[in-house]
């Protein structure tokens, strides 16, 4: 293993600015016309499916843009920009598309050239950086603000405010918040975390793995499995001292100036471990470090390093089944679901591999979930910024997994299992939200104590 100072590699300054980068993103008109509005779209777009409002589609954000590139449209039209954000960056339209269009991406190219170019007011721009380049990109702060959350959650208080009805009190987006809160809430990841975590038995292999800002703080127990799951499949697990948020949450908000800062950071904290695999068990995360080299295509110091970067990146569940995961021996009788993250099968096209590890443990029934790559309507911050639709979104998604009758939800993203826990609650849904890694984990667990109670008798 090479030396992990990633401040030893980092290069000089780009000649050309990330506000410069931000500005190239706006798609240009022939691009626009590769879609050929056949309405495939339609039918997959969580938006447009229960409002049936044509600008609320995929091609019609795609007509908006183009509208707006020929001059049609003010960049400062509220509409225009209204229906921009109304946008989750889902990718089911790239799914379905013949002519492989993405209409979110197109969404987040022109939020991030209309970030660029507009003039916001000082309050604005003050929560904005507050948020993107103070809070998210920094994992001290995100575990300091996680404190008092902390102590909510474990004090009881969390569970009195719940049960009480005292929240009705509290201002409608600071619901919103509170009901995305897991029911218990660790102590942050990273700091009990090893530097490297030694594979369990014959080493397979060496990897790094990216801790999320928002699971080391809100649900360190997932990718704490995820961590304890790839040392039980023989692989020596390292962690990236300089490496943090990986950018999702800022290009969903357009905030592509900080997002490029942060896909640097991160390269240069990885490159410290030579061509080490770099792996993601949160969708979102590893969906936008596979597309650093997009990011930053344009940036002539960068370019190469982050094509390199991105070709190392895999999803957590990808990477197992491509390994050949060691057999779950323990037994859990539960029936079991999946939720597909957004990122994961539309963005990844990832979705045999984390059935297929579920299906391994002994004694748990999948049943299989109507309609599994349907939206949550979680996407970052889109279910605080955008409550109507994001709570009709998730209304949907809480009655096809009711259907299924399981007891445990699976999931690949921290948004989506938060989502999903607080729809559960919400509509009374009796299951318990987890992600993959912890059910393999707890098969690897059981299994391990059975071996050990057989070799004493």
């Amino acid at each position: 293993m090479q030396n992990r100072s990633p401040g030893v590699i980092r290069s000089g300054h780009s000649p050309v600015t990330d506000r410069q980068l931000s500005l190239l993103d706006l798609p240009g008109v022939a691009e626009l016309e590769d879609c050929i509005r056949c309405g495939l779209c339609l039918s997959v777009c969580p938006t447009y499916r229960p409002t049936r409002v044509e600008t609320k589609s995929p091609r019609g954000r795609i007509a908006l843009v183009k509208n707006m590139v020929e001059g049609g449209l003010a960049l400062d039209d509220p509409n225009f920009a209204h229906h921009m954000d109304l946008c989750l960056q889902c990718m089911a339209c790239h799914s379905v598309c013949p002519t492989n269009v993405s209409a979110g991406e197109i969404v987040a190219r022109a939020k991030s050239y209309l970030r660029a170019t507009s003039n916001s007011s000082l309050l604005a721009r003050l929560a904005r950086n507050l948020v993107y380049k103070q809070l998210l990109p920094s994992h001290a702060k995100m575990e300091a603000a996680a404190l008092p959350l902390q102590l909510y959650s474990r004090s009881g208080l969390q569970w009195l405010a719940r049960s009480s009805g005292l929240l009705r009190f509290l201002p409608e987006r600071a619901r919103l918040m509170e009901a995305l809160l897991p029911s218990r809430i660790s102590r942050p990841l990273r700091k009990r975390l090893p530097e490297t975590t030694p594979a369990i038995g014959d080493q397979r292999a060496e990897v790094v793995f990216h801790l999320t800002c928002v699971n080391n703080v809100m649900l360190a127990g997932a990718s704490g499995a995820s961590v304890r799951v790839l040392a039980h499949n023989g692989c020596s697990v390292h962690m990236a001292p300089g490496a943090g948020c990986c950018g999702a949450p800022h290009e969903t908000a357009g905030e592509m100036v900080a997002a490029r800062e942060l896909a640097r950071r991160n390269i240069a904290a990885y490159e410290a471990f030579g061509e080490s695999m770099v792996i993601s068990d949160a969708a979102a995360c590893g969906a936008v470090m596979k597309n650093y080299g997009h990011w930053l295509q344009g940036d002539p110091v960068w370019a190469e390093r982050a094509k390199r970067f991105s070709a190392r990146v895999q999803d957590f569940h990808q990477y197992l089944v491509e390994l050949g995961p060691v057999m779950p021996r323990g037994e859990i009788r539960r029936k079991v679901t999946y939720a597909d993250p957004c990122h994961l099968c539309h963005a990844q096209g990832i979705g045999r591999q984390p059935r297929s590890l579920l299906k391994l443990i002994p004694g748990l029934q999948y049943v299989e979930l109507r309609d599994a790559t349907w939206c949550c309507g979680s996407a970052g911050t889109y279910n605080i910024e955008q409550p109507a639709m994001a709570e009709t979104i998730l209304a949907e998604k809480m009655d096809r997994i009711r259907e299924t009758g399981a007891r445990v939800v699976t999931s690949a993203n921290p948004g989506c299992l938060m989502q999903i826990e607080a729809g559960a609650r919400r509509y009374g849904v009796p299951v318990r939200v987890q992600q993959v890694s912890q059910l393999l984990e707890e098969s690897y667990r059981k299994g391990a104590r059975s071996r050990e109670r057989k070799s004493k008798t």
